[in-house]
């Protein structure tokens, strides 16, 4: 699985990623976790 954190690289962003790592952790789940910063890439998504 990958989850991939969308955002500037803010603390809010890192304060994001650090919950989804707890949460799979507490789950038991295996995942990469990434983060997008570059603007084009996020747009991409449809999420701005």
């Amino acid at each position: 699985m990958r989850i991939e954190i969308l955002g500037s690289g803010c603390a809010r962003c890192h304060g994001l990623k650090d919950n989804v790592r707890k949460a799979l952790t507490m789950l038991g789940k295996d995942a990469e976790v990434v983060d997008v910063t570059d603007m084009q890439q996020i747009m991409a998504y449809g999420v701005m």
